[in-house]
């Protein structure tokens, strides 16, 4: 096969696995040119399941250097804006000291304390704080019997942490299996359809939360990060 592939294309010739395209070729000077050094730290990887979903975007999946290039100096300005520094800081401070205040009634009352579980929540409080500016109360939510946890909204922004942890759990799928796996096979389509209702589920939400903090800022909300 391979001696046939050679003597058809020459010195280089292709074929692909799933989706992913592999090259091969017997002469060193082309393997060079195909490795070429580079600077950039922009590695493109285009998978097909990701563009069909609408994933192929931002600064991870995106195939075109040039938005690449854009969105990623964006985020960084973002990130690095004294603003925003100063707000993380300050969140941390005051959700670690409402965390802190409610673990010392709860060993006055006997209780137990899962310090993992709060660190994942409490991550997730953080990063929903800063890029939402609302509160979800996923560390209050430890708490059966807490009252904050009770309204319809907190109740969303639950299901909004979980879908997006199975999305993230469900990339490998997309990465590793080529699409005609997940559309033909009966139980790998039934997970992509199922991977595809977290997508919609989140794009909902972050497209009100967007809409939500535009009003906010048109009606003349203070950027404060």
């Amino acid at each position: 096969w391979y001696k046939k592939n050679i003597e058809k294309t020459g010195t280089t010739w292709e074929f692909y696995i799933g989706h992913e395209r592999h090259i091969v070729t017997n002469h060193i000077n082309d393997i060079k040119n195909f490795s070429k050094p580079s600077k950039s730290r922009f590695r493109p990887t285009y998978i097909p399941t990701f563009e069909r979903l609408g994933l192929n975007h931002g600064i991870i999946f995106t195939t075109d250097y040039n938005l690449w290039h854009q969105r990623r100096q964006l985020v960084i300005r973002a990130l690095m804006s004294t603003k925003f520094l100063r707000g993380f800081v300050i969140c941390v401070q005051d959700l670690f000291k409402e965390s802190e205040d409610r673990w010392k009634i709860n060993i006055k009352n006997g209780k137990e304390f899962d310090f993992c579980q709060w660190m994942k929540c409490f991550i997730m409080e953080v990063a929903t704080l800063q890029t939402t500016k609302q509160r979800t109360y996923y560390v209050a939510s430890l708490e059966t019997n807490n009252k904050l946890v009770q309204s319809e909204d907190i109740k969303k922004s639950f299901k909004f942490a979980k879908a997006t942890k199975e999305f993230f759990k469900s990339l490998g799928f997309f990465v590793f299996l080529p699409p005609f796996i997940l559309d033909y096979i009966p139980g790998f389509r039934y997970f992509r359809e199922c991977c595809e209702r977290n997508i919609n589920l989140i794009n909902d939400i972050v497209i009100n939360i967007i809409n939500k903090r535009k009003k906010e800022i048109e009606e003349g909300a203070e950027l404060d990060s």
